[in-house]
């Protein structure tokens, strides 16, 4: 038989039939392991379903002590209680005795002790009675014996309070009986004698925490069950043993011994013949094939041609090999062209960063011809720029291997263009690092885009806070002309129309020049309403705290709408700018309530923090903005005149609207306020 090691095939053969032999051995060793371990669980089974059977019979034997006492207790009430009765209830001991544990009446003794040694504690009988229980029963060990004990709280024609005991001890035929049936030796130990300490203590704490069977095998002939026996109020007596034969032991050793010598043989056998047929059979045409693709491989071309005939396996595969390798040179034939005709630069490096791949327009770019072909990406790219890009490929894990990001590269022409790119780290299975790809594509166009629309929100931003300057300047003028001038000028009217009072002769000249004085106050008062609403002095003499209280004491008086001010301790004054505009955004909320909400109550809340700034808050109870619109818009500053004024401090402003009313909040930092406190 040829044995060559110029193929993974012949070396797996040898190393194959090597390790059959050693598994062969490792099969025996498990399969009698595990055929031994299953006669063992089958003995421990059938002991367990031998102690099962056990604790039925024992069951048995209590319910018969009880089912005797209680026609005791019939016959008591009938009144035809006799001596032969009494033998026939088979009891060992049979007392009725008081509640606190002193035998009323004896009439069964066959132990050799106090008659009340079977119930010496008090605590148990006063336990039943507190109970109120018709009847009772439970195992009890009197002079290290098991027994059955079974008692009735007050027979008939006893005092109240007391209790009928009936006790059998196991033993003498009925143990024998149990021990036949069981095929096996049954003991009781007391708890007390148990020594915990020794071998085998821990199946006793065992049993005594989880009242579970312990079945160990004594010897090769031997297997014992020991579980827990518990008397009155669920107390621990002792341990009842179980001690049975083990015929399954000798005869099922022997058997395994000779089944798996035999299994040994036969795959021994076994192993030698297959060896023999994949030598002749396999690993001849496996070489061939071998020695013909490698024949192709170090051609280097595409596709790959072999001359390997046969119907065989190993003849379809060599065709698969060719039919891939003609696909292998489509698919990189059209990755290639799809790839040269994309937009964006495409490169592929190894780890040490020198060029695999690259398309058309990655030399174009950075080699300022697409016929020249990149060895190394620091030879094509600005030192700067490939410090940034290597600083974000070393960035890149097995768990996060991809990043994209904007950046800019000035090229050697001088030229700044901003690249989107896209730079992946290639991992193996093992997690190690083996190159990776950029795609960079040019977003100059949309970057200086960008920049122009930002510079435009910038310089409307400009005039806008520039128009509301002016606005509230406008505003400012037309009050002090509106007080100063034509309401002194109404003022003086309504004093000369009061010297026409003298003039007046008769009712009707009178009641001309009163209503008359009266037109010219109404004026006058009402162009003073209208400059203080346009801008209130007291907003620059006092301060922003005392004109929107001014505000809305007004606001409650000329709409009926119950609002309420409330304005946090210490508030400062600010800076004219920021006073107007706060009070430009209360005025002009408080107007939407009034026009668009249908409230009946508002609330303004002012607050003032060192560290947050101002928060202002607005509320009401009205009815919310509609669903197909953003909110209501007005002659005066509007919502969007509001974010404008907060915008240009640096605010912002929260609005929450919903059937139940509308919630209106106003932050504006700390940075731009210039608290005057």
């Amino acid at each position: 038989m040829k044995l060559t090691t110029q193929t993974v095939y012949s070396k797996a053969l040898a190393i194959y039939v090597a390790l059959s032999f050693l598994l062969g051995i490792g099969v025996v060793s498990l399969t009698q392991t595990i055929i031994v371990r299953e006669f063992h669980a089958t003995e421990r089974r059938e002991m367990q379903g031998a102690v099962q059977r056990l604790q039925v019979l024992l069951g048995q034997e209590m319910e018969a002590v009880a089912k005797n006492l209680r026609e005791w207790a019939r016959w008591r009430t009938d009144g035809i209680v006799s001596s032969r009765d009494l033998q026939q209830l088979n009891f060992d001991y049979f007392a009725v005795l008081s509640a606190d544990g002193h035998p009323v009446e004896v009439m069964i003794n066959r132990l050799k002790s106090d008659p009340s040694a079977p119930l010496s504690e008090k605590q148990w009988i006063s336990s039943l009675m507190e109970e109120g229980a018709s009847e009772r029963q439970a195992y009890v060990v009197i002079q290290d014996h098991l027994g059955f004990a079974s008692w009735l709280p007050n027979p008939p024609d006893h005092p109240e309070g007391s209790v009928a005991l009936a006790v059998r001890l196991l033993g003498g035929a009925p143990l024998k009986f149990l021990e036949t049936l069981l095929g096996g030796d049954f003991q009781f130990e007391v708890l007390r004698h148990a020594q915990v300490v020794l071998p085998g203590g821990e199946a006793i704490l065992a049993m005594l925490s989880t009242d579970e069977i312990i079945v160990e095998a004594k010897s090769n002939d031997k297997i014992q069950a020991r579980f827990l026996l518990r008397g009155p109020a669920n107390e621990p007596l002792g341990i009842a043993k179980l001690t049975q034969n083990r015929p399954l032991e000798a005869g099922a050793a022997a058997s395994v011994r000779v089944f798996l010598t035999v299994l040994v043989l036969a795959s021994g056998v076994l192993f030698v013949v297959i060896w023999i047929l994949l030598d002749r059979t396999i690993l001849r045409r496996i070489r061939e094939l071998t020695r013909q693709v490698e024949a192709e491989q170090a051609k280097g071309l595409l596709p790959v041609r072999l001359d390997f005939r046969g119907e065989d396996e190993l003849g379809l595969l060599a065709r698969r090999i060719e039919s891939l390798a003609l696909q292998l040179e489509n698919m990189q034939s059209r990755y290639r062209q799809v790839v040269e005709d994309q937009t964006e630069s495409i490169c592929r490096f190894n780890e040490q960063f020198a060029a695999l791949f690259s398309n058309a327009a990655f030399r174009r770019m950075f080699l300022g011809a697409a016929e020249r072909i990149p060895t190394r990406l620091p030879e094509c790219i600005p030192a700067e720029a490939m410090e940034f890009l290597n600083k974000k490929f070393q960035r890149l894990y097995a768990n996060s291997p991809i990043v994209t990001f904007q950046h800019s590269i000035r090229l050697s022409s001088g030229r700044v263009v901003w690249f989107r790119s896209t730079l992946r780290r290639n991992f193996t299975p093992e997690g190690v690092s083996c190159g990776g790809q950029w795609v960079a594509a040019d977003v100059t166009p949309q970057v200086e885009a960008e920049r122009s629309v930002q510079e435009s929100e910038h310089q409307l931003r400009q005039l806008s806070a520039r128009l509301l300057h002016l606005q509230d300047e406008e505003r400012r003028r037309i009050a002090r002309e509106l007080h100063d001038s034509t309401a002194q000028n109404l003022s003086a009217l309504e004093m000369n129309v009061s010297l026409l009072d003298p003039l007046a002769r008769d009712e009707s000249s009178r009641r001309i020049v009163e209503e008359t004085r009266r037109i010219a106050r109404d004026c006058c008062q009402e162009l003073r309403n209208i400059s203080y609403l346009l801008h209130p002095p007291l907003l620059d003499e006092v301060g922003l705290l005392f004109a929107l209280r001014w505000f809305v004491d007004g606001f409650v008086a000329r709409t009926g709408i119950q609002a309420e001010m409330d304005v946090g301790d210490h508030f400062p004054r600010f800076d004219r700018d920021i006073e107007t505009t706060i009070f430009r955004v209360v005025q002009e909320a408080a107007s939407n309530i009034y026009r668009h909400s249908g409230a009946t109550s508002a609330r303004f809340k002012l607050d003032y923090d060192r560290q947050l700034g101002v928060t202002l808050s607005i509320s009401d109870n009205g009815t919310g903005f509609p669903e197909s619109g953003t909110g209501p818009s007005s002659g005066g500053i509007g919502l969007a005149g509001m974010r404008e004024r907060i915008a240009q401090l640096g605010g912002e402003m929260r609005i929450q609207s919903s059937p139940q009313g509308v919630s209106l909040t106003i932050k504006i930092p700390k940075d731009p306020i210039h608290a005057k406190e």
